[in-house]
């Protein structure tokens, strides 16, 4: 393949799955605006809780997509054997949230989660036939046609669905049938785009080789999860629903470019670094490009965020909301580390380092909740605090695995991140002092939030044009002339 069609096939991989997350992102943050406004905190924090609880169940199922994705060599009964397990998990998970329900209430203190979660159940057999066709798609790096599904899923019925529950008053429900209704319109648009024979005939041999790796990628997100979660259960536990509502809507504030970043880049990346798993160099290579790329981004998101967060969560939320605040600029603390743990999670399910991963998670996962347990006494602020620290360290232990697989030097790792905090630097002093000024004069939320964030990529840009190659780095211009299609054969070649 010539640099020129390498370039234009990366810029149309970035496209389409940012296109497609970014349709995900507005649709989820327009529902959230739109639903803040109509329900209360103890709403959301009924399903906060409820999610805790169904988000058990997804990462048994998100455990089988990769498998296939990961596997050099992928044959028929490989597949039949994940669909197999996919729907076997379903009805199994299904029929066990649906028993532990009133014992979930009576951890949460809330008899209202029994009927909540049992309906949320439903979830599992909603998505169950989407897995296999999802995997395979990105396997095939048909980025576009997961794209439509994405946007399809959140037109036709996330937005839809749950404003319009909401406003007929159902409470709670109207994020339970939104999360059903997306789920549902998404495994459609999958199923339609791969469509593949439902035989679940398969061999021994391939449903082992599927299980293995299943299994690993399974317990490292078991362990994940019960660290995503541990703030949850503890702010839910030994606070309120009104208590869980806020900690979850700043959480969820925050995490949302975390996410959308998270998830673009493993669509694309990967499958790539499946297909390079034994070629050391490219991995280092890949690895540190991406580790650069991280801090640049995510680390003046933070900055700006710290600053305005007043603004952000009184336009995102309403002005019934304003205890979300301080816990949100918190957790930006941790943005970073939040997004770039991703980077090695990437890199060790494409290399089958599945297991090694699986014990740092556990540690990951103990560590996040006894931040959250002793951070509890100081309410929603010493919570977010805890989960912070516990951040820090998962990142430090997932690049400790990166650095050993790719054999990249703790010096070389660090070294990488001084960019992306010189960056924070130049954006968050700019947005503060701008906020600063605007809000001495008046001036409402919006335009606090609006004009100095403009004003911050102000500041970026005549910086950055005047030496594009000190501020951006070579990751930077690299991105840069990738998205814009400008990449010189030599940055080309090397990307």
């Amino acid at each position: 393949m010539s640099s020129e069609s390498a370039v234009a096939q990366s810029r149309g991989w970035i496209t389409w799955s940012s296109l497609g997350l970014g349709v995900t992102g507005i649709g989820q943050f327009a529902l959230l605006a739109a639903l803040a406004r109509m329900l209360g905190p103890s709403d959301f924090g009924v399903v906060t809780a409820v999610l805790v609880v169904i988000g058990a169940g997804r990462v048994v199922h998100a455990s089988i997509g990769p498998a296939l994705v990961q596997r050099a060599e992928l044959r028929e009964d490989h597949i039949r054997a994940a669909l197999l397990l996919a729907c076997a998990t379903a009805v199994a998970m299904t029929a066990l949230v649906f028993w532990i329900a009133p014992g979930a209430a009576w951890f949460f203190r809330d008899e209202a989660l029994t009927p909540v979660l049992r309906a949320m159940s439903l979830l599992y057999v909603t998505q169950m036939l989407g897995i296999v066709p999802e995997a395979l798609l990105q396997r095939d790096m048909r980025l576009k046609e997961l794209a439509i599904a994405e946007t399809l899923s959140v037109v036709v019925g996330l937005l839809p669905v749950g404003i319009a529950l909401a406003a007929s008053g159902s409470g709670a429900y109207a994020l339970v049938g939104a999360n059903l209704a997306q789920a549902a319109v998404k495994c459609a648009a999958f199923v339609w785009q791969r469509p593949q024979s439902l035989s679940m005939r398969t061999t021994r041999g391939a449903l082992r080789d599927v299980s293995l790796y299943s299994s690993g990628v399974l317990a490292a997100g078991l362990f994940n999860y019960a660290a995503s979660q541990g703030d949850n259960a503890v702010v839910g536990r030994s606070m309120s629903a009104a208590a869980l509502g806020i900690y979850g809507r700043a959480y969820q504030l925050m995490s949302m470019p975390a996410m959308f970043l998270g998830e673009v880049v493993d669509r694309i990346v990967f499958p790539l670094l499946s297909r390079v798993q034994d070629d050391r160099e490219r991995l280092r290579a890949a690895y540190a490009r991406g580790v650069s790329l991280c801090a640049c981004v995510m680390a003046p998101a933070a900055a700006v965020s710290i600053a305005l967060a007043d603004e952000i969560t009184l336009v995102a939320l309403g002005p019934g909301w304003s205890d979300v605040a301080p816990t949100f600029a918190a957790l930006c603390c941790g943005l970073v580390f939040r997004a770039g743990y991703k980077l090695s999670d990437m890199l060790a399910r494409a290399t089958g380092t599945v297991y090694a991963r699986a014990w740092r998670q556990a540690v990951f996962a103990a560590l996040l909740l006894l931040g959250a347990l002793v951070g509890s006494e100081k309410g929603t602020i010493g919570v977010a605090v805890g989960v912070v620290l516990a951040l820090f360290c998962n990142y430090v232990l997932m690049a400790w695995l990166s650095l050993s697989t790719t054999g990249m030097r703790w010096r070389e790792f660090a070294s990488l991140h001084v960019r992306g905090l010189l960056l924070a630097a130049l954006f968050g002093v700019s947005a503060a002092a701008s906020a600063a000024w605007l809000r001495s004069i008046g001036a409402s939320s919006i335009v606090v939030l609006l004009l100095a964030t403009t004003a911050s990529c102000c500041v970026f840009l005549a910086v950055a044009i005047a030496s594009p190659s000190r501020v951006l780095g070579a990751d930077g211009v690299w991105l840069w002339q990738t998205i814009a299609g400008r990449s010189s054969d030599s940055q080309s070649a090397a990307a």
